[in-house]
């Protein structure tokens, strides 16, 4: 079983830390976990969240709060180079992050031009769609919003299966206890579509 969104992000980069969510993983039978970061951690950054922190009050106060607390992007490679050493996986920092944020101001742009008629506007959007989000089935809402649906939505589970995309489980977990958690139920909802 696979565990591709987990996040280190609210512990100290230390050794000790990472040991935590690798013993919840082989607690909970998992094979892989996919380690990554969103960008508003990092105070390299911040021009990215210049237009959304300024959208309204209560993006702005979000915003801030994160900056309080985000850190120099080269003191998470060189953790991960540490981690190199003792583990065997890779990483790629926030490249869904910048991915999804140049998508959507393209798609942004190209609508407000009119370039596209809609069919082919929902044909590209809908393949975009499925690249940005790397055929998921996320536990993330259950886990920390208490969202009582597991995954994603039930009709397009089945028009992924139907089309045979590739899904790959993943709990959104922000501390070693939620990683793995409700991923073997994840697999048993794709195995009965």
């Amino acid at each position: 079983m696979i565990d591709v969104h987990v996040h280190l992000e609210k512990g100290d980069y230390s050794v000790e830390w990472i040991k935590q969510f690798v013993a919840y993983a082989v607690k909970r039978n998992i094979d892989e976990i996919y380690f990554l970061e969103h960008t508003h951690i990092f105070k390299e950054c911040r021009n990215l969240y210049n237009e959304m922190s300024v959208y309204n009050e209560y993006q702005k106060n979000w915003y801030q709060k994160k900056w309080e607390q985000a850190r120099p992007l080269k003191d998470y490679i060189d953790y991960i180079e540490k981690l190199k050493q003792m583990y065997s996986f890779d990483f790629l920092v926030g490249s869904i992050h910048f991915i999804d944020g140049w998508a959507f101001s393209h798609m942004k742009q190209r609508w407000n031009k009119n370039d596209y008629d809609m069919d082919e506007l929902y044909e590209r959007y809908y393949a975009l769609m499925l690249s940005l989000i790397n055929s998921r089935l996320f536990s993330g809402l259950a886990i920390n919003y208490g969202d009582k649906q597991l995954g994603m939505n039930a009709d397009m589970l089945e028009c992924m299966v139907k089309y045979n995309v590739p899904i790959l489980t993943a709990s959104d977990a922000h501390s070693p206890q939620n990683v793995g958690l409700y991923i073997k139920e994840m697999n048993d909802l794709i195995q009965c579509v």
